[in-house]
């Protein structure tokens, strides 16, 4: 029981400071749990192909073929969130990332309990402040990495290669035995440590400085469609010039679509900015009502509708967002 403890708590422990330190608490606790119970998955699904890959190639793959194998499952469903809008700040990234890696970790350390039973307690405590750690840390290096290159412009291929790049690097050093395990461990504790400390500054920086300038602007539109008042900005001069190209009714449901956007964009950045300030949130029985109001408006504008809007309602990445962490309430 004790080196099932030290080589499975670790990680779990850090996990768990990670979302208690996450003064925005944007992630659920069940996204969490998806993200771990992704990665014990993926840890099942390629120690297979890693038994195999051995047989055949050796201790090579160990060294080079496994992180690449490893980094690439696990972070699979984290390339599909962020291609579904699904995460919106690099410290929700960072969490979801490490708690993949921390999944991944725990099934592969209870595999190595039942493989060397006879293991001593200095192994347990490397796996799992060690091992435990590099896959936490290289799967968040990966989140964290693809999140801030998704609007770079640069092509998807060479996003790809820049996100998994640090990792795998890191894993395949790990991987070479080059330096002592008993130095491996803390220096990777130190080394998670600092990586989020770091995105946990830089992130809480972005993310008033967004909420702060988006609810602005978001308050300028809603005031321009309620009195018909346009103002002389970017944002007056697009109502107006729609005025001029939609009639009258279809208008009408457009301004609808735009008002029910930001005001529940509003939602959910003033829940960001009470959870920020430590004061309790209640539900809000009326969530559902205005969800179903918000398919129901979208169908009925049609693409070309929503394209029209997008400039209002804004079509990027932190947009979409918005409506998905309300969805997931």
């Amino acid at each position: 029981m004790l080196a099932i403890g030290i080589s499975l708590l670790p990680g779990l422990l850090f996990l768990q400071g990670l979302w208690l330190l996450d003064v925005y608490r944007l992630l659920s606790m069940r996204r969490v749990f998806i993200a771990v119970a992704w990665g014990a998955l993926s840890a099942l699904a390629i120690m297979p192909v890693n038994t195999a890959a051995h047989g055949a190639w050796g201790a090579a793959y160990l060294r080079y073929g496994a992180p690449i194998a490893e980094e690439l499952v696990k972070a699979a469903i984290l390339l599909v969130w962020l291609r579904q809008n699904r995460i919106g700040f690099l410290v929700d990234a960072s969490i979801l990332g490490f708690a993949v890696g921390t999944g991944f970790s725990l099934i592969e350390n209870l595999v190595y309990l039942q493989a060397i039973p006879e293991g001593g307690l200095l192994l347990w405590a490397i796996r799992g402040c060690g091992t435990a750690m590099l896959h936490g840390v290289a799967t968040a290096c990966v989140a964290t990495l693809a999140l801030a290159l998704s609007g770079s412009g640069f092509r998807a291929a060479i996003r790809f290669a820049l996100a998994f790049a640090p990792s795998i690097a890191l894993h395949i050093f790990y991987n070479s035995g080059a330096v002592s395990p008993t130095v491996m461990a803390p220096t990777m504790i130190l080394t998670g440590l600092a990586l989020m400390i770091l995105v946990f500054t830089i992130s809480e920086r972005m993310l008033a400085g967004w909420l702060n300038a988006n609810l602005g602007e978001d308050i300028a539109v809603w005031d321009m469609i309620q009195t018909g008042e346009m103002e002389d900005s970017d944002s007056g001069r697009y109502l107006h010039r729609l005025r001029s190209c939609f009639p009258p009714d279809q208008l009408q449901e457009l301004f609808r679509l735009v008002r029910i956007h930001i005001e529940l964009r509003t939602q959910a950045k003033g829940e960001m900015i009470l959870r920020q300030n430590g004061i309790p949130i209640d539900p809000d029985p009326a969530l559902p009502v205005k969800l179903q109001r918000l398919s129901a408006l979208e169908q009925s504008v049609g693409l070309a509708g929503r394209r029209a809007i997008a400039p209002l309602i804004g079509s990027g990445r932190r947009s979409t967002w918005e409506i998905h962490h309300l969805k997931e309430k």
